[in-house]
C-alpha cells in the first residue's frame, strides 16, 4: 500500500477509536453512584475509591469523592465487584458488591486505630493528588510498556501540553524549570531534562504553583511561576542510573550514533551528564539550549545581563516539515554535565559545563514568488550551503542559606562563547553569487543578589549585575547586483566588517512587604548600557511598584505599574520617560477550576536592538538592510484570558483561553527591489494587531492507559507592510485544529501521534492557505521486544494546487536480560520509499516560497541500548 493511501486509513483509525470509546461510555447506563463519610457522617472529601474483581487487587477503576464525598464508577456490564475505600487518619473498607445497584452506596469509614490490624487491606495508590499549591502524579500510572522519555509521559498528564518545538505549559501558564529531587540542574534548558531522563527512572511528578526557590523569601511569595519537579524511584537514587546507547549502520554512507544519559543523584550531590555523537539527526533538546528564557523571573540570576543582538541571518538549512533523519547530514557533538552539591550545612554550588559542535551541508533549489509594483516577480536560486558552529557554556552559582532561613545570598557567574562560519555559493541565472561569513560572540556575566528578612513578613533585597558580550563578524560577499548599489566598479566584492562589544551595568533595589493579605513590592533600579558599534549609550533608571491581594477563597488581585526615565546620548529627541502598567487576576476554586486575567499595557523604550535599525548592514547576499530614520516610542495592549477545569477523578482537563494584542507606532520593514537585491529599511508608524480564541480538551483513560487531546483555536492578525514605497495592510484569519495521543488498539497494539491542520486566510484577496502535518507511530508490543513502523506526512494546499510528501520508517527491537540489567538491540530502517529530495511551499504574506530539500537515502541503523 501506498504511504498516501496508508495515512488517511491511520487517521480515520485514530479518530474513529477515539469516538468509539466516547460513544460507549456515553451509553453505558451501569453507574455505581455512593457517598463516603465518617462514623459522625461527615463527608470525606478526595478519598480513594477503586473497583476490583472479588479477591484480586488488580484495578477496574479508580475514581476520588469530590467536597462533599460523593463518588461515582462506570461498572460497564460487571455483575460483582470489591469497592474498596480509602482516607488518610482512617481504616481502610472493603464492600463485595452485586451490580447493579439500584440506589446509591452509603459506605462509612472508622478512624485508624494506632495498633497495627490484625488483617492489612492494601489501598489503590491514586494517579493525582492535590495539595495547596501542588498536584502529584503518579507517573506508573500514566506510562505504557512504549514509552522511554519522561517527555512521553508528560504529553498524557491532564493540564500539561508538550508543544511541538518541546516547549511546555501547565494548566495554560509557560513551564518556568524542570526540578530534580528538588534541584534546579537544567536551567532554562529544560528540554533536556524532559527529552533525556527515562520515564521508568520517574516515581512521581510533581506541578507546584507560584514556585518560589528561596526560602527567605516564602512569607512574601509573589512568584506565578510553575515548575515540575521530578522525584526518582528508590531504587536509582544514590546509585548511577541511566543508559547508553551505541549503534552503526550504513546507507550513502557510513552512519553512527553514540549516545548517553547518566545520572547519579543522592542527598548531598546531584550530577546528571547528557553526551551525543552521532550523523543520523539524533534530537535530544541540546539545540533549545537558552531557548526558555520567555518565562523568567526577576530573580533569575542566570539570564543573561545583555540582549542578544542578530545583524545577520544565514539562509537557514531545510528539514521540509519533517522528522530530521530525514534530512539532516550534519555530524554533531554534545555533551552536558550539570551538577549541584551541598558543601556545607548553608552552602550549595551548581556547575553547568555545556559544549556543542555541528558541521552541516546542504543543497537547496529555492523559488520565490512575489508580487511587487503590479509586477510578478519569479526568482530561482540554486544554493550550497556549508556551516560549522561551535557554543561552549560554563556557569557557576554559590548560594549562601542561613540556618534561621532570614538570610540568602547568591553569587553567579557565567561564560559563552560561540562561532560559526559560513559558506554559500548560490547560483542564479547561470551568474555565481559567493558568500562567506564568520561570526563569533562571547558573552560573560556576573550577578550578585543577597535576601534579608527585616521583620516578619519584610523582607529587603539588593541586586547588582555586570555583563558583557563581544561580536566579531566578517562578511565577503560576490555579487554584481549587490555592488552595483553600492557603485563598486572595479570588483564585484562587497565587504563587512563589525567588531561590537556591548556592556550593561546595572544595582536594583527591591522591598516586599506583606500586612494581612496585601503584599506590596517596591523596586527600584539604576544602569547604563554601551553599544561601541555605533557609539550607543543610555543611563536610564526605573521605580516599579507591584501590590498583590489575596482573598481568603484562593482569589489574587494583581497591580503594577512602573517608570522608566532614559537617557540616549545619541538621540537627544528621544522621549525620556516611558510606563507600563499590568493588571492580573487570578480565581481558584476546588477540583481543579481556575479562572486567570491578564493585561498589560505602556510605552516601548527603544532598546540597543532598536537603535541599531538606523546602521546599514547585509544579512545574505541578497538583501540590504539601510539606515533608517532615529527610533520612536510605540505603544501596546496585551489582553489575555483563560478557564481551566481540570477533573482529577476522569482524568480530564478543559482549557479555554482568549487574547488581544495591539501595537501602535512600531517598527516595521519595508522592501524594495534593485534587481535581484531585496533592500529593506525601517520606518515607525506601522501597528499590528490579533485577536483569537482557544479551547483544548485531554483526557486519560486508566485502565487502558489511552489518551488524546484536541485543541482547536480561531484568530484574526491585521499586519502592516511596506513595499516599494506603499504600505499594504494584510488581514489575516487563522484557524488551527490539533489532535494528539495515544490509542491501544488491540492489546499489544498501539497507536501514537499527533496530527495539525492549519487554513488561514488572506482577507481582501479571499486567498485560502492550508496546511496539514501528521506524525504517526504504529507499534506491536511482544514479551521480550517490539515491532514498529513510523510515518512523516506534510501537505500545503493553496489556490487549487496540492503539494504533498511522506516519508517512514521500520524498526524492530529485542530486549535481552544479564544479572539485573537489561539491554535492547534494535534495528531501524529510515526513507523506506528512498526518496531522493523534498519539495515543499510557504506562505508569508506576498511571497511564496518553494524550496527543493535533498533526502538522505534509505538507510539502516543498528543499535545497542543499555540500561543502568
Amino acid at each position: 500500500m501506498k504511504l498516501s493511501g496508508l495515512l488517511p486509513l491511520l487517521l480515520v483509525l485514530f479518530a474513529s477509536t477515539c469516538v468509539r470509546a466516547q460513544t460507549e461510555h456515553a451509553l453505558e447506563q451501569n453507574v455505581l453512584r455512593g457517598t463516603l463519610t465518617d462514623e459522625n457522617q461527615v463527608p470525606l472529601p478526595f478519598a480513594s475509591i477503586t473497583l476490583h474483581p472479588p479477591g484480586r487487587d488488580s484495578i477496574l477503576l479508580f475514581a476520588l469523592t469530590d467536597a462533599a464525598g460523593l463518588f461515582q464508577l462506570d461498572t460497564k456490564g460487571r455483575r460483582r465487584v470489591e469497592l474498596r475505600s480509602r482516607s488518610l487518619g482512617m481504616q481502610t473498607d472493603t464492600l463485595l458488591l452485586d451490580l447493579p445497584q439500584e440506589s446509591a452506596v452509603i459506605v462509612r469509614l472508622s478512624k485508624a486505630k494506632n495498633e497495627l490490624p490484625d488483617v492489612v487491606v492494601r489501598g489503590a495508590r491514586a494517579p493525582v493528588t492535590a495539595k495547596t499549591d501542588t498536584t502529584t502524579f503518579n507517573v506508573r500510572d500514566f506510562r505504557d510498556s512504549t514509552d522511554r522519555k519522561i517527555e512521553e509521559v508528560l504529553r498524557k498528564l491532564p493540564g500539561v501540553e508538550v508543544k511541538s518545538d518541546g516547549s511546555i505549559e501547565v494548566f495554560g501558564k509557560p513551564l518556568h524549570r524542570i526540578l530534580v529531587e528538588g534541584s534546579d540542574l537544567f536551567g532554562a534548558d529544560y528540554q533536556l531534562g524532559s527529552k533525556n531522563l527515562n520515564a521508568r527512572d520517574i516515581g512521581r511528578v510533581e506541578v507546584i504553583d507560584r514556585y518560589q526557590d528561596n526560602p527567605v523569601l516564602r512569607s512574601v511569595n509573589n512568584s506565578q511561576a510553575v515548575v515540575l519537579n521530578l522525584k526518582l524511584e528508590e531504587a536509582v537514587k544514590s546509585v548511577l542510573a541511566g543508559n547508553v546507547i551505541a549503534g552503526g549502520g550504513y546507507g550513502d554512507g557510513a552512519k553512527y550514533s553514540a549516545y548517553a544519559s547518566l545520572y547519579r543523584i543522592d542527598r548531598i550531590h546531584k550530577s546528571i551528564f547528557i553526551g551525543d555523537l552521532d550523523n543520523v539527526g539524533n534530537d535530544f533538546g541540546y539545540g533549545s539550549a537558552n531557548a526558555n528564557y520567555a518565562d523568567r523571573s526577576a530573580s533569575d540570576l542566570r539570564r543573561p545581563a545583555t540582549e542578544k543582538l542578530t545583524l545577520i541571518s544565514p539562509t537557514p538549512f531545510s528539514e521540509a516539515g519533517l522528522r530530521r533523519e530525514y534530512t539532516d547530514n550534519g555530524r554533531t557533538a554534545f555533551g552536558t554535565l550539570r551538577h549541584e552539591s551541598a558543601l556545607a550545612k548553608s552552602w550549595t554550588l551548581n556547575a553547568n559545563l555545556t559544549g556543542y559542535r555541528k558541521a552541516r551541508e546542504q543543497e537547496l533549489l529555492d523559488r520565490q514568488d512575489y508580487v511587487a509594483d503590479d509586477t510578478r516577480y519569479d526568482l530561482q536560486l540554486e544554493r550550497q550551503l556549508q556551516r560549522e558552529q561551535k557554543n561552549y557554556t560554563g556557569e557557576l552559582e554559590l548560594k549562601y542559606l542561613a540556618p534561621n532561613q532570614k538570610t540568602s545570598l547568591q553569587l553567579f557567574t557565567g561564560l559563552h562563547r560561540a562561532a560559526a562560519d559560513v559558506q554559500e555559493r548560490t547560483v542564479n541565472d547561470n551568474e555565481v553569487v559567493s558568500s562567506m561569513a564568520s561570526d563569533g560572540e562571547e558573552t560573560a556575566t556576573f550577578r550578585m543578589l543577597g535576601s534579608r528578612e527585616l521583620r516578619p513578613n519584610l523582607v529587603a533585597q539588593a541586586e547588582i549585575a555586570s555583563g558583557t558580550t563581544t561580536q566579531d563578524y566578517f562578511a565577503t560577499i560576490v555579487n554584481p547586483a549587490l555592488a552595483n548599489y553600492f557603485s563598486l566598479r572595479e570588483n564585484t566584492r562587497v565587504e563587512q566588517r563589525i567588531d561590537g562589544r556591548q556592556r550593561r551595568d546595572y544595582a536594583t533595589a527591591r522591598i516586599l512587604w506583606k500586612k494581612g493579605d496585601l503584599l506590596s513590592t517596591f523596586q527600584l533600579t539604576a544602569g547604563k548600557e554601551q553599544l561601541s558599534l555605533e557609539d550607543l549609550s543610555n543611563t536610564y533608571w526605573s521605580p516599579s511598584l507591584a501590590l498583590q491581594y489575596s482573598f481568603r477563597d484562593r482569589t489574587e488581585l494583581r497591580l503594577g505599574t512602573s517608570l522608566r526615565i532614559n537617557n540616549y546620548a545619541a538621540f537627544p529627541d528621544l522621549p525620556t520617560t516611558t510606563s507600563n502598567f499590568s493588571l492580573g487576576f487570578d480565581r481558584e476554586a476546588r477540583l481543579g477550576r481556575r479562572l486567570s486575567v491578564n493585561l498589560r499595557a505602556g510605552r516601548n523604550y527603544p532598546t540597543l536592538a532598536n537603535l541599531l535599525l538606523t546602521t546599514v548592514y547585509f544579512p545574505d547576499p541578497f538583501q540590504i538592510v539601510r539606515g533608517g530614520p532615529a527610533p520612536e516610542v510605540g505603544t501596546y495592549f496585551n489582553g489575555r484570558i483563560s478557564y481551566t477545569l481540570r477533573n482529577d477523578r476522569n482524568l480530564s482537563s478543559w482549557r479555554f483561553s482568549g487574547y488581544a494584542n495591539r501595537a501602535k507606532n512600531q517598527a516595521n520593514a519595508t522592501t524594495d527591489f534593485a534587481g535581484d537585491v531585496l533592500v529593506s529599511s525601517w520606518q515607525f508608524g506601522g501597528s499590528n494587531s490579533a485577536v483569537g480564541l482557544e479551547a483544548r480538551y485531554s483526557i486519560f483513560v486508566l485502565p487502558l492507559k489511552t489518551d488524546y487531546a484536541l485543541r482547536v483555536s480561531s484568530g484574526y492578525s491585521a499586519v502592516d507592510l511596506g513595499v516599494a514605497e506603499q504600505t499594504l495592510a494584510f488581514r489575516y484569519w487563522r484557524n488551527t485544529a490539533n489532535l494528539e495521543g495515544g490509542i491501544l488498539l488491540f492489546p499489544r497494539l498501539r497507536l501514537k501521534g499527533n496530527s495539525l491542520l492549519s487554513v488561514n486566510r488572506l482577507l481582501g484577496e479571499s486567498r485560502f492557505f492550508t496546511n496539514w502535518n501528521t506524525e504517526a507511530q504504529l507499534l506491536y508490543t511482544f514479551a521480550k521486544g517490539r515491532l514498529y513502523t513510523g510515518l512523516s506526512q506534510t501537505a500545503n494546499y493553496r489556490e487549487g494546487e496540492r503539494n504533498q510528501l511522506a516519508a517512514a520508517f521500520l524498526g524492530a527491537e529485542r530486549r535481552m536480560q544479564w544479572k539485573d540489567q537489561e539491554a535492547v538491540l534494535g534495528l531501524r530502517i529510515y526513507n523506506l520509499t528512498n526518496r531522493s529530495a523534498f519539495v515543499t511551499q510557504s506562505v508569508n504574506d506576498i511571497f511564496v516560497f518553494e524550496n527543493r530539500v535533498p533526502a538522505l537515502g534509505r538507510f539502516f541503523l543498528l543499535s545497542l541500548d543499555w540500561s543502568l
